[in-house]
């Protein structure tokens, strides 16, 4: 395209043109520019900021490099040096780094097995260095329950059982009230028996608010004649056996116990049934805690009755007299004599599998022995499931205000024994009467009891009580030996013909009870492994296998945080 020069050819050209031209040959050089620039500039910032960022990453990266090899040549922990050392080959480089995970696997592996010795028995028992006397603890509990549960005098067993035998066939004749009473005195008398049990479904009674009374009503007579007519001595002092021993309600049916704790010192009275009194002590707690035990050695008449160093002397002498001929044969008729449960006064009187027998004509001498055991302090700090124990205030019973083991296991019996049975024992506590359980119910409730047996053997986390012993713990246990007592022979030999023939009707057992030995042998429940020892079997394996320290710790923070964010 030709351009024509308005200046040579002025003619041509108006006004108007002459701006235009002048315009165009001034402006348009300049926009090309700008429009070059500009995309110069879209060209060239992504390369330049490409490149920057990764300029940048790889200076972050060769910095991290070179952190880690002058750690590795600086550090204490051994061997790391040999893998960054210049001048080292590269198979002793392999060689020096297999080594160092291999001391690391090693070493892991041990601090694993000690992480798991501290989380799995971290409390011992052990014994203690002290001999402790008898005098610190208290006299066993003693528990005594007569095997002829009821007499004559009271109620005629045989005679009402004999009404509905299968001979009669009397079930008619009999009337509600007499067929209900005698339901209720099966519970003590007999274990099973397919006569009374055909009677039991056709009344189809699984729980009765009268089965107490009709129990007191059938032994009131015979228990005041055993107590009163049998002799009793505390350390060489003649006491009537009635005020020394109180009524208590068991499995075993109606007893009599010694020296246990106040029924208001064991229970939590307001939570319970008030139709009747599972135990009949009221001599309440005196100058004795299980915590502290004795105020001190001077203290007089403290409740319960404390231990003594026997040289010569019994403690706890009980003479039992029974009239043979007013025994009802066919009530438990398979067991005589009597049986002796030992506990501590704190556990509500029960009876057990574990029992002593007091038999007819024979002396039954109980040398006492006791297993204490103590925790420390220090060991509040693991769960009771770690320590397997309980300290003061840490389980809550709902009858209980003192914890232990047994009362603990009786309130959870309680529980579960209403929930699938609808009732409960007439030993047990709970907080209605209306609602125990009659003979009809055995079959549930021993159902129960197998239930919890096996439940309580299993895993600590699937048990349904976990009453684990109280951490300041007294079990008692004794050794027995018997030997013939003949009363009529004696009495023979000092008395007139007429009082010989007067006892010729009665039988007789002998019960003496004292500690064995002055002192015994203590446990304590210690700390076997606590985070001190955590820490130092750590930090013993950590410097054997790799020299580790906690100054090696201090490094390896600093190379990874302060001294990488300063650079």
């Amino acid at each position: 395209m030709e351009f024509i020069n308005p200046m040579s050819h002025p003619h041509q050209f108006t006004r108007l043109h002459l701006l235009s031209y002048k315009y165009s040959t001034t402006l348009l050089p300049f926009l090309f520019d700008v429009n070059f620039f500009i995309y110069r500039i879209e060209d060239e910032i992504p390369t330049v900021y490409d490149k920057d960022c990764s300029r940048k990453q790889k200076k972050r990266q060769k910095v991290l490099v070179d952190e880690l090899q002058d750690f590795a040549r600086n550090t204490t922990l051994h061997g790391l040096r040999y893998i960054t050392e210049k001048g080292v080959s590269v198979v002793e480089k392999i060689f020096w780094l297999i080594l160092f995970l291999l001391s690391v696997s090693i070493c892991s592996y041990q601090i694993r097995n000690v992480w798991i010795k501290w989380g799995n028995t971290p409390v011992i028992v052990s014994i203690n260095e002290r001999l402790v006397p008898v005098s610190e603890v208290p006299f066993p509990s003693v528990t005594i329950c007569p095997q002829s549960k009821i007499s004559k005098f009271d109620y005629d067993y045989s005679k009402e059982k004999e009404k509905i035998s299968i001979v009669h066939k009397d079930i008619s004749n009999m009337s509600i009230e007499a067929r209900k009473k005698f339901e209720d005195v099966s519970v003590i008398c007999t274990k099973f028996n397919y006569i009374v049990h055909s009677l039991f479904r056709m009344l189809n009674r699984n729980y009765s608010d009268e089965l107490v009374q009709n129990l007191d009503e059938a032994t009131e007579i015979h228990n005041v004649m055993l107590m009163n007519s049998s002799a009793c001595m505390w350390r060489m002092e003649s006491i009537p056996c009635y005020e020394i021993f109180n009524k208590v309600y068991t499995q075993e049916g109606i007893c009599f116990n010694f020296n246990a704790l106040a029924a208001e010192d064991i229970f939590r009275t307001k939570q319970l049934q008030n139709n009747y009194s599972y135990l009949n002590t009221t001599k309440l707690l005196n100058k004795w805690s299980m915590e502290g035990g004795y105020e001190d050695d001077s203290t007089e008449d403290p409740y319960p009755r404390r231990g003594r160093e026997n040289g010569a002397y019994l403690d706890l002498v009980i003479t039992m007299v029974d009239d043979k001929y007013n025994l009802d044969k066919a009530c438990n008729s398979l067991y005589s004599g009597y049986k002796v449960y030992v506990h501590h006064p704190m556990d509500m009187p029960q009876s057990s599998l574990y029992y002593y027998a007091m038999l007819p004509e024979q002396t039954s001498s109980l040398a006492l022995k006791f297993n204490l055991v103590t925790s420390s302090d220090e060991i509040q700090y693991y769960s009771p499931e770690v320590r397997h124990c309980y300290f003061p205030g840490e389980r809550y019973l709902r009858y209980f205000q003192i914890y232990t083991e047994n009362n603990c296991r009786l309130e959870c019996l309680s529980n579960y024994t209403y929930n699938m049975c609808g009732c409960v024992g007439y030993y047990m506590p709970y907080n209605a009467s209306d609602k125990i359980c009659t003979i009809q119910s055995r079959q549930c409730m021993e159902s129960v009891e197998e239930i919890l047996a096996k439940r309580e053997t299993g895993d600590i986390s699937s048990r349904l009580c976990k009453c684990f012993p109280a951490c300041n713990n007294i079990e008692y246990d004794a050794e027995i030996t018997k030997a013939e007592l003949n009363v009529n022979r004696f009495l023979s030999s000092e008395d007139s013909d007429t009082s010989v023939w007067d006892y010729r009707n009665y039988t007789f057992s002998r019960l003496e009870m004292y500690f064995k030995s002055p002192r015994f042998v203590s446990m304590r429940r210690s700390e076997l492994f606590g985070l001190t020892d955590f820490i130092a079997n750590c930090g013993g394996l950590l410097g054997l296998f790799l020299g580790f320290s906690f100054l090696s710790l201090v490094e390896i923070i600093y190379f990874l945080t302060l001294r990488y964010c300063l650079l």
